[in-house]
């Protein structure tokens, strides 16, 4: 029993001073960068991005327009049933 609480805390351990050390390096990263950026500007602004279709990136066929801005049930006649699936069940 004793084998086992201290395999497991000395892998407890490990983790801790693996996972220390990552964010220490993260942080010296970010020193680094944030001294860069002090003669920059503070804060980017953010640019609206206009609607954009990745298959037509990837494809280069441009994509249908959407439809107008109602939405499918709104767009559906009226007089149409709708389907229930609590129905359904056996």
């Amino acid at each position: 029993m004793k084998l086992k609480s201290t395999l497991l805390a000395t892998a407890l351990v490990v983790f801790a001073t693996s996972t220390a050390a990552v964010f220490a390096a993260d942080d010296a990263a970010a020193g680094k960068t944030e001294a860069a950026k002090t003669g920059e500007a503070a804060a980017p602004v953010k640019k609206k991005l206009k609607r954009h279709s990745h298959m037509t990136e990837k494809t280069g066929i441009p994509a249908p327009e959407a439809p107008s801005g109602k939405s499918h049930r709104e767009s559906m006649p009226k007089d149409m049933p709708m389907h229930d699936h609590t129905q359904d069940r056996h």
